[in-house]
């Protein structure tokens, strides 16, 4: 190789080098504030402001950490945004707001609105749910601060969890069904608990209790949410998991001949404590809106836990 080639072949080199550090250091650099003030216009309808910087005094978390960012108003109306890591260094952004969601894809420096990733087929089951209605429509469509599943209502009605998985957003069916009852209700929460699984136990729980409670109150932290939810007490006092992981066991006992609980759960600890848990239940009845508002068919009742009882 003469001179002339090999300074050719070191100075490309370089340049790749030089490249690939680049695009390292800009990937490090992009975070939630940094695609917060790159969002659209439309991305903040409805707002005081559609401009990000004029918007920065209402910010009342961010939280870099987990890629979450929420602004709150003087009306007690927030307005939410997060994201997700692609594989390929793209960010999947999500905003919420008054009813309503948005997502937005951020690629080489540039963010545009985006279906892609299962968000088509969320929002045509959004669409087609049995608690829209012909006439007023309220999505309480919650951005996660902690983990990367979805939970949205519909009206508060109607609940439906979505899951990443493999860089796509998939639906959680598993709970309600056409005719739902109190056993289905309990037999799929206790597999649910077995499984560790707190996305699916948020199936089988009264959704704007769950935005009320486990959105709001505990701020997203569905195995905080649980673990109060199912507390009980034993021999010796007050008793609750830390976390889900920490039970043994849940099994759920039918018994109808009890004059107080026909629905109950025995929840077996690591720790070798065990206590009973006596779900509250609450049947949400969907029924066909007519154009002048007055009620139509019933659609379903779906029965739901709200709590314990006591």
């Amino acid at each position: 190789m003469n001179p002339r080639q090999t300074f050719i072949t070191l100075v490309l080199l370089v340049v790749t080098m030089f490249g690939a550090t680049s695009r390292a250091v800009a990937q490090q650099q992009v975070n939630v504030k940094m695609l917060f003030g790159m969002l659209p216009a439309d991305a903040f309808l409805l707002l005081p402001s559609d401009n990000p910087g004029e918007l920065e005094k209402y910010i009342k978390v961010c939280d870099y950490r987990n890629g979450y960012l929420r602004l709150e108003f003087e009306n007690q109306a927030s307005w939410e945004m997060c994201y997700w890591n692609l594989k390929n260094g793209d960010k999947l952004i999500a905003t919420s707001r008054f009813g309503a969601y948005s997502f937005y894809l951020y690629g080489n420096g540039k963010i545009a609105p985006t279906t892609r990733f299962g968000v088509d087929e969320m929002n045509r089951a959004v669409e087609e749910s049995m608690a829209m209605n012909c006439c007023d429509n309220w999505v309480n469509f919650h951005v996660p601060r902690r983990g990367t599943s979805v939970y949205l209502t519909i009206n508060g009605l109607e609940a439906q969890v979505y899951k990443w998985q493999n860089e796509t957003f998939v639906r959680l069916d598993e709970y309600p069904t056409r005719n739902s009852t109190h056993r289905q209700l309990l037999n799929g929460f206790v597999g649910a608990l077995n499984a560790t699984d707190a996305d699916r136990c948020l199936q089988y729980i009264l959704p704007t209790y769950v935005s009320e409670q486990c959105m709001g109150l505990f701020e997203g932290n569905k195995e905080q949410f649980l673990c109060e939810l199912i507390a009980g007490e034993d021999e010796t006092g007050y008793v609750k998991p830390a976390k889900l992981n920490d039970i043994k066991k849940a099994t759920y006992r039918y018994t109808p001949d009890d004059g107080f609980a026909n629905h109950t759960v025995l929840i077996e600890l690591k720790n070798g404590r065990s206590y009973t848990f006596y779900p509250s239940l609450e049947t949400v009845e969907i029924f066909e809106l007519l154009p002048g508002g007055e009620n139509g068919e019933l659609l379903r009742a779906t029965p739901y836990i709200i709590g314990a009882v006591g």
